[in-house]
């Protein structure tokens, strides 16, 4: 009997719009960071997408904030740890998942907010109560928005189901950030490396951060075990490189609406 493949949130986009920026062809910043593609030293703080017996779905808010938090620490030295369950609610996220491109885009649209503010705590147990509030409160929209005032976050894909010779492509954009990437979780080989068989559906999004030259690709992963290796040709599906920059200066209208801000709510988290 052919085993099910379980879905843990990853949801392929229907299709790649030609607005949608592609690596090597996008107006993003092409600044390289780690010369080396090994992002292990700045990896953020483990969580998990499955606790207190639910399954969220909510992968592809975890992967992708992995690969933004990473970067933070990389270039500011600065240790974040942003909520998931905000960016979930914020980009409509339910199972059984999500699209990575729509994930991206609601960061651009509310910004995030620090994981104590809407953590995932042990007394969620319900989709429902992972998935609140729902609409979004107003101090929680502002408190994204403060975020987005002080930071500028932009992504493009690197691998698509048409792209060619992926280990390169793959292997060229860690330079300058940590993919994100969609995979199949979790099949492994007799060498303890996971991988992945012709025409299997990806029903996963993770972070890529580094890898043993044509051995094996690095990922950060939101489950146990959560560094893993996969084989050097793996056929991943989509990948997406970030970056992410603070803005240097802050108009006098946005200080003002900053103030505002802090006074009305008093929930502006730095």
């Amino acid at each position: 009997m052919k085993e099910e493949i379980k879905n843990h949130g990853f949801q392929a986009p229907k299709e790649i719009l030609p607005e949608e920026y592609r690596f090597g062809s996008s107006p993003m910043e092409y600044k390289v960071l780690q010369p080396d593609g090994n992002w292990t030293a700045y990896l953020p703080v483990v969580e998990y997408q499955n606790r207190n017996g639910l399954e969220t779905a909510n992968c592809t808010a975890f992967g992708t904030l992995n690969c933004i938090e990473t970067l933070i620490k990389r270039k500011y030295n600065i240790e974040e740890n942003f909520s998931e369950r905000f960016l979930g609610v914020a980009a409509g996220t339910r199972p059984p998942g999500n699209s990575p491109h729509v994930v991206c885009d609601a960061i651009r649209d509310k910004g995030l907010i620090d994981e104590r503010v809407l953590p995932f705590g042990d007394d969620i147990d319900i989709i429902d109560e992972y998935y609140s509030p729902d609409p979004l409160t107003a101090d929680l929209l502002y408190a994204g928005k403060s975020w987005l005032d002080k930071w500028e976050f932009t992504h493009s894909w690197v691998i698509y189901p048409s792209t060619k010779n992926k280990q390169k492509e793959l292997f060229d954009a860690l330079k300058y950030s940590p993919i994100g990437a969609s995979v199949l979780a979790w099949k492994q080989n007799n060498d303890g490396l996971y991988t992945k068989s012709e025409g299997e559906p990806d029903n996963h999004w993770i972070s890529v951060y580094g890898y043993e030259y044509k051995k094996a690709w690095l990922v950060f992963d939101h489950y146990d075990n959560t560094n893993k290796k996969l084989i050097w040709n793996y056929d991943f599906g989509y990948a997406k490189r970030f970056a992410i920059n603070k803005k240097e200066t802050i108009t006098k209208v946005g200080f003002l609406e900053m103030l505002k801000r802090y006074f009305n709510y008093g929930k502006i988290y730095n």
